[in-house]
């Protein structure tokens, strides 16, 4: 019998409901190799809650009180909840705490699972709302083992007050703003979009201006959807993989000294130990509350530091070309293997924790890190005008034209 609860604790006339609480459905609930006895199987339910974070004080609120549970799946150690829908509301900062819970053993924990909200909303941005995560201990003394998986989807966002869109008159409503000398930029307000498009000068003189009528908007790119779904599989391999999924590992680094410091911590941890673990970030004398912009901070400002061509590793392609390669100078840098190390696992754990770092790579070295072979397109990243000319040499006789000849040592 699968019954799914809703308990809901005593309500005070003083609790308010926050402004930008999030509505999100929880399902698809599957558990794996999950703690069994000698000589039973465990008869498994999961009750879930939302809590606030440890860095705040726990506000007033409905849905602190409020917990979910699903049913019971009977002598099972790989329970599968199908067709239940968990419905739950939350802050952004809060923390989504699972239980998994055997119904009818003297010890009944079997693990739990402690979420930060803003971890979830992250998934789902990038079009894949199915996480798994390896369960943990409730406390030092218990054995746990398995992984939960589940869906997330987010429904709507409320507030208290719920701001009047300005309507918009039938047709289009076009306001200008200067940005030069005989340069303006229009942004169409239709009735069901926001078109901002590029103004044509026909005659700066006379201010004659004809702006473009707004495009209908299409479905994107076959190649866009390839790419999204390739990143969607990436990252569902690596929650498979178990990647970025273990307890928390402390990188506690100061600003002054960030690329000393980042580098001694991260190359005294071993590549596994690095992979498996989830990332917390703190720097010196700072108190940060919120850890996905901490990190993403931590990354963005390491890598420009680290591929910066002043620090001897990197340079860029060209004088308008920003793309960075491996220089030929490097090797006047002490420990510069080492340095290249610390390079690939920065890349790796940013892949991982899913950070985007501001920097771009040749094509040449992308096919190095892949193994690959290179050819002439490669080049086109590095010289144009060394390309094109080769590859003009290529497709025309130049017999009695250049006197060159190619050879390869």
């Amino acid at each position: 019998m699968r019954t799914t609860e809703r308990r809901t604790e005593g309500n005070s006339p003083n609790i308010q409901t926050p402004p930008n609480l999030l509505s999100f459905t929880l399902s698809d609930f599957q558990a794996f190799a999950l703690k069994s006895g000698m000589f039973w199987k465990p008869n498994t339910y999961l009750k879930i809650a939302v809590r606030p974070s440890g860095e705040q004080d726990p506000p007033a609120s409905h849905h602190y009180r409020e917990s979910r549970r699903t049913g019971i799946v009977f002598n099972n150690c790989n329970p599968v909840w199908h067709r239940e829908t968990l419905n739950l509301v939350a802050l952004p900062s809060d923390i989504l705490d699972i239980r998994v819970k055997d119904k009818f053993a003297i010890f009944p924990n079997l693990g739990r699972l402690s979420i930060p909200v803003q971890v979830l909303l992250d998934i789902g941005s990038i079009d894949d709302n199915v996480v798994a995560y390896t369960l943990e201990r409730t406390s030092p003394t218990e054995h746990v083992s398995g992984e939960l998986q589940f869906s997330f989807l987010l429904e709507s966002s409320s507030t208290t007050e719920e701001e009047e869109l300005p309507q918009c008159p039938e047709g289009q409503k076009q306001e200008e703003e200067n940005l030069g000398e005989g340069c303006s930029l229009y942004l169409n307000n239709g009735p069901s979009q926001i078109h901002l498009q590029q103004v044509e000068v026909n005659n700066v003189d006379d201010k004659v201006l004809n702006v473009h009528q707004p495009k209908i908007q299409s479905s994107p790119p076959v190649s866009i959807e390839k790419f999204r779904q390739k990143r969607s599989n990436f990252y569902r391999d690596l929650l498979c993989r178990g990647y970025g999924q273990g307890r928390y590992i402390c990188v506690n680094i100061t600003r002054e000294g960030l690329l000393e410091s980042a580098f001694k911590r991260i190359m005294y941890l071993s590549p596994p130990f690095l992979s498996k673990r989830r990332l917390y970030v703190m720097f010196k004398g700072e108190a940060g509350f919120y850890q996905n912009a901490i990190s993403r901070e931590f990354f963005c400002q390491l890598s420009r530091m680290l591929f910066n061509p002043s620090h001897g590793l990197f340079e860029y392609v060209g004088s308008h070309n920003y793309a960075v390669q491996i220089s030929p100078n490097c090797l006047a840098r002490k420990n510069h293997l080492k340095w290249f190390r610390f390079c690939g696992r920065i890349l790796a754990m940013a892949m991982i924790h899913r950070h985007l770092l501001p920097v771009t790579f040749t094509q040449s070295f992308y096919k190095a890190l892949l193994k690959q072979q290179h050819d002439l397109s490669d080049v086109k990243d590095v010289d144009l005008a060394y390309h094109q000319s080769l590859k003009w040499m290529m497709e025309n006789d130049i017999t009695d034209v250049l006197d060159c000849t190619f050879t390869v040592a």
